[in-house]
């Protein structure tokens, strides 16, 4: 039973999280439930950042640089 609150207070502080990442996600031009991933134990913010950091957003791909 003493597990229980720290697995909510997780929650809570994981969907503060997605929430905001959901927003990042869908004005890049991805699906916003890539988010979930957030709630994978120690690999899921990793996870987001590498995706946002290192694939193409699809907003962007026929703008020239700059722009």
């Amino acid at each position: 039973m003493l597990f229980f609150p720290e697995f909510i207070q997780a929650m809570i502080v994981a969907l503060m999280i997605a929430v905001p990442v959901c927003a990042i996600y869908q004005r890049a031009g991805f699906n916003p439930m890539w988010a979930a991933m957030l709630f994978i134990p120690v690999f899921g913010v990793f996870f987001v950042v590498f995706h946002l950091g290192w694939f193409p957003w699809p907003n962007q791909q026929n703008k020239p640089a700059g722009e």
